[in-house]
């Protein structure tokens, strides 16, 4: 027969008779969970034994700090989620204008000028930091030839590393 006795978390024993071990603190109820998720909205959907906490994973529409809507589990904190709507925006400092992801701060614009080296610059718009570029790395091959070198013996680093000594060895 069926145990029937009630369990610590209201539900019935439905385990067959267990007269040598009474004790039903070991037993996890599988019956459907009868608490809500902290919003107070949606029923737990987890067995009866599992600690369901704050998680609640039904799917809600909730309102971003931007305004914007977006879709996503009921226990969310929405504190946390990046907006991913499409919006145009015209940063400070450079004023430039574009269509970028609700959450970004950063203009998306690569920049526009010459690195002191000659080469353009291949930041994204950085009119406050650094826009002088007098600490930019170009970070393109050398466009000059070995120190000392009396051929025509290419530097083979970045631009903004110093080119070694030639040291190939030439028939004069």
């Amino acid at each position: 027969m069926i145990c029937d006795d009630t369990l610590n978390c209201g539900h019935r024993c439905n385990k067959t008779c267990h007269l040598i071990s009474q004790d039903h603190s070991e037993i996890q109820c599988q019956e459907p969970c009868e608490r809500f998720c902290i919003a107070r909205l949606h029923q737990c959907k987890l067995a009866c034994f599992v600690k369901c906490g704050d998680y609640c994973g039904e799917i809600v529409e909730k309102m971003l700090n931007c305004g914007h809507l977006t879709q996503t589990k009921c226990c969310t904190d929405t504190s946390k989620v990046n907006c991913a709507e499409m919006v145009e925006k015209t940063f400070a400092g450079c004023e430039h204008k574009a269509e970028v992801l609700c959450f970004s701060n950063a203009c998306p614009r690569l920049c526009e000028n010459e690195a002191p080296c000659g080469h353009s610059c291949d930041r994204r718009c950085h009119v406050s930091d650094d826009p002088d570029h007098m600490k930019y790395k170009c970070t393109k091959p050398c466009a000059k030839l070995m120190k000392n070198c009396s051929g025509d013996h290419p530097c083979n680093k970045e631009c903004h590393e110093e080119c070694d000594f030639c040291c190939v060895k030439v028939l004069i």
